[in-house]
């Protein structure tokens, strides 16, 4: 049955019935709603920025919460804290805020609804992210601001898995905040939902959401009396985000929440917002599931679902109906169920409940609605094999021993998570014994667990088979084993081998103008050959045939703001030979440029150079003169070690005598490609060594006897070179063939293995393997502490390590992808970006030519 509405026990429902209206209607989200609201406008430090709006966004929200009509709190259990003394608790100063929190940790149980707002300004600490109070201070703000790790801390005592947090914050609305935000992390931020992503998920928090209103970095909308964030969190609470079903039922979820936001904020923003990035303002949504919970009620529906109750409570109770009927009827009557056949169950239920139906006619059709909805057992087995199939090709391929049993346990947890059901109670104590189970075991409690949740299209097709697996994979492995669902493994094996079909373009939505963008042509590729251009904005997407090729009964006409982008890029790839046709918007063009394309086998690039030439090609000659060539690998495909050593032959051509390869943000590949590449430049010495369970260490080893490519060579890495990239960095490292300048890189030390699951049309990806440097020593970081003194990942050479801020690393990551644009020689592009300057280059230019001296 629905989350929301199948978190009170049997007996609680039952004694709902025979509750008075009022009672009931101030009991009906959860047993009680406790909340830390924090509005800070002005600040005692003048060097932190006023804040528009923030204690009048936090006050309407403390409205909505204690009202009677919406969340029903008890104004007891809410911490208000604002700007001002006098206040209901207080100024919100840091050690005020953190007392509440204290406070709520301490009171709130399991079941509660828990709520952190905090609107207003924040601060750099480090790579963190803080909150001022009212007594922060910007000189030390160290020592004065709320750290999100702090907030992280204290919420780790929490009872209940029902958190939902809303944050409005910006971060350098104070003097001198261009240095400090060049360190900021935005992403631990997530700590306080997410928890620590280096401990295993069972020790994660679960039942988190946050919802922020924007990143941080630029000022966000603001309305007349209120932001448009905090407008838009209050409205949605009112019952705007109150749209699952067949109608309003007065229950308003995250998940409304979350769509609401999805849509109304971006909508308005480009309505209202005054500047690019007003305009462009997006919500983002943070959640550690299970997240399925209600936050609000409304009035309107509400009252229309208080008497139904009333009138259902007084049939039930003169003995209409079974207490199984009732308790059944209680649940549906108070919230919208997701599933059609509990939909139509309840529409019936309401026709009980008015009067347009009487008892015994309703449980005819009631009887006939059930047995509708039963799951044929072969169905339920089939779905078991296929589950035990995957999970059986887990176990044996893992790095590390499993229980098929435990997994099993794991795989109905996910299915009744999918379904936003309780797991009964006879089904929960067989998952406490599913520990060593024999196959035969594991298939009889994976089919027993489906066929009790009957029939249902939230199941159906291989919806159930994926949320099972992606919770096994998420909850009860390493974080580099996944799964990639149907509807993406041609991204997943284009992203792998290089190669995909479609037209060759890379596009992004922009928010501003909500139409997709071409952010650059791939070259040799149809769009490249036909003349679309960089800057290109899709107006339209014309189709006569679907992307499989087949015709279709009228041609489809599809506006490029009517679409997201992932459903907006399924319609324009697709297989080789089929066409589509593309109207662009080209700025200088009075009108539509429509083009019609065919879709071709692409191979994307994954060397690039120092600049293109003017066939789009690329140019390896950083220094013409000192004969200092630069490669830069973007990943490891299934033709990167070609395409690298077809650049290193021409560049020893031309007589190169050093060579700068860069490995930044070069996130891994193909182990067999990476095998190729570090072996380039060594003779028949080790590449790395591969352990599996249960079987013989592996070493690879150089095939290159007499390699004469001797020249000195600079490999630049950073922290999010990880896996592949750091294979080949250690390699020549400890074989002393090169010098590693940059930055400590990420540290994973495993090899993943990718097998096609035919049942879903996905790619199950398992972590198979370990893999150790020549040296012998570690990489993988996860198995450490991660400290800066523990032996994990690839270090620079000594005086040669140079860290960058994060600022300093995204302006770099920009550049390198600006790079890569093929722009049109004969348009003049506006570049408005600054110089920029890579240190870490200019210190491999530096080695290499004192080296070739």
């Amino acid at each position: 049955m629905h989350a929301r509405i199948m978190r009170i026990s049997f007996l609680a429902l039952w004694a709902l019935l025979l509750a008075p209206l009022g009672w009931l209607h101030a009991q009906s989200l959860a047993p009680k709603t406790y909340a830390v609201l924090v509005g800070i406008d002005r600040y005692a430090d003048a060097k932190i920025k006023p804040r528009r709006h923030a204690l009048a966004d936090v006050k309407s929200l403390y409205e909505v919460i204690v009202s009677r009509d919406y969340l029903g709190a008890d104004p007891k259990n809410v911490h208000l804290l604002l700007d001002k003394k006098g206040e209901k608790d207080g100024p919100a100063t840091r050690a005020n805020i953190l007392a509440a929190l204290d406070a709520v940790v301490a009171d709130a149980q399991a079941g509660d609804l828990v709520l952190f707002a905090f609107f207003g300004q924040g601060c750099p600490l480090g790579e963190h992210v803080g909150f001022f109070g009212t007594d922060g201070s910007v000189a030390q703000r160290a020592k004065t601001a709320l750290d999100g790790a702090d907030i992280a801390k204290k919420l780790e005592g929490l009872k209940t898995q029902q958190f939902c947090a809303f944050i409005d914050i910006n971060l350098n609305e104070f003097d001198n905040a261009k240095a400090a935000v060049r360190e900021l992390d935005l992403r631990s931020l997530g700590s306080i939902v997410l928890g620590n992503q280096d401990l295993p998920p069972t020790k994660r928090p679960k039942g988190r959401v946050m919802f922020i209103a924007s990143n941080g970095l630029t000022p966000t909308v603001q309305l007349e009396k209120h932001s448009l964030f905090g407008q838009a969190i209050v409205d949605g609470l009112k019952g705007a985000a109150d749209t699952e079903g067949y109608e309003p039922d007065g229950a308003v979820t995250v998940t409304e929440l979350a769509k609401y936001l999805e849509k109304e904020l971006p909508r308005v923003a480009r309505t209202v917002g005054k500047s690019k990035d007003e305009k462009g303002q997006q919500a983002l949504v943070l959640r550690n599931p299970p997240t399925y919970f209600t936050i609000s009620r409304t009035p309107v529906a509400g009252k229309t679902t208080e008497k139904r109750l009333g009138q259902f409570s007084k049939l039930a109770k003169n003995g209409g109906v079974s207490k199984e009927v009732a308790s059944e009827g209680q649940r549906l009557l108070f919230a919208m169920p997701l599933v059609k056949y509990q939909q139509e169950l309840r529409k019936h239920y309401q026709k009980l409940a008015d009067g347009a139906l009487d008892v015994p006619d309703f449980l005819k059709v009631r009887a006939q609605i059930v047995e509708e909805s039963k799951l044929a057992r072969a169905d339920a087995l089939a779905y078991a094999n296929r589950m035990h199939r995957a999970l059986d090709l887990v176990t044996k391929t893992y790095f590390r021993r499993l229980d098929e049993g435990d997994l099993a346990a794991g795989a109905v947890r996910a299915l009744y998570d999918a379904a936003h059901e309780p797991i009964p109670t006879d089904l929960a104590e067989r998952l406490n014994g599913a520990k060593g189970l024999s196959p035969n075991q594991i298939v009889t409690l994976l089919a027993d667990a489906r066929e009790s949740l009957r029939n249902r299209e939230d199941l159906e097709n291989r919806k159930a088979d994926e949320a099972t697996i992606k919770y096994v994979f998420s909850h009860q492995l390493d974080k580099y084993s996944y799964y990639v669902d149907a509807d993406v493994v041609r991204r997943f094996q284009a992203d792998t081998s290089g190669k995909y079909t479609g037209v060759g373009i890379q596009v992004r939505r922009d928010p501003v103008r909500n139409l997709l963008l071409v952010v650059t042509p791939i070259r040799g590729g149809p769009a490249h050959k036909a003349g679309v251009q960089a800057g290109d904005y899709i107006a339209t997407i014309k189709r006569d045939q679907d992307s499989d090729g087949n015709p279709l009964d009228k041609t489809e006409v599809i506006p490029g703001d009517s679409l997201p982008l992932d459903e907006a890029i399924k319609k324009i790839v697709g297989r080789p030979g089929t066409k589509v046709r593309l109207a662009f918007e080209r700025e200088g063009s009075p009108k539509l440029i429509e083009i019609e394309l065919t879709r071709a086998s692409i191979v994307t690039e994954s060397v690039f150079g120092v600049k293109r030439n003017k066939d789009a090609s690329w140019t390896f000659h950083l220094d013409a003169d000192k004969k200092i060539g630069y490669v830069r690998l973007s990943h490891f495909t299934d033709t990167t070690h070609l395409e690298l050593e077809r650049a290193v032959d021409s560049l020893t051509r031309d007589g190169m005598k050093g060579l700068i390869l860069d490995l930044r943000f070069n996130p891994g590949g193909k182990l067999n490609t990476a095998l190729q590449v570090g072996g380039l430049f060594i003779k028949n010495e080790t590449i790395v060594s591969v352990r599996r369970r249960g079987a013989p260490e592996q070493r690879f080893v150089g095939m290159r006897v007499n390699n004469d490519r001797d020249f000195p060579l600079a490999v630049l890495i950073n922290r999010n070179s990880a896996s592949a990239s750091e294979l080949v960095s250690a390699c020549w490292q400890d074989h002393k063939r090169a010098v590693i300048i940059g930055d400590r890189s990420f540290g994973k030390g495993t090899v993943v293995t990718s097998f096609p699951f035919a049942p879903t049309s996905g790619i199950l990806v398992v972590t198979t393997a370990t893999f150790w440097r020549p040296s012998g020593k570690n990489l993988e970081k996860i198995t450490t502490a991660g400290r800066e003194d523990e032996t994990w990942g690839v270090v620079p050479n000594e005086g040669y390590r140079i860290k960058l801020g994060r600022h300093e690393e995204a302006d770099l990551l920009d550049h390198l992808r600006r790079k890569e644009i093929i722009t049109n020689p004969n348009r003049v592009a506006k570049d408005d970006t600054p110089a920029f300057r890579d240190v870490q280059l200019e210190k491999a230019v530096e080695y290499v030519r004192q080296a070739t001296k």
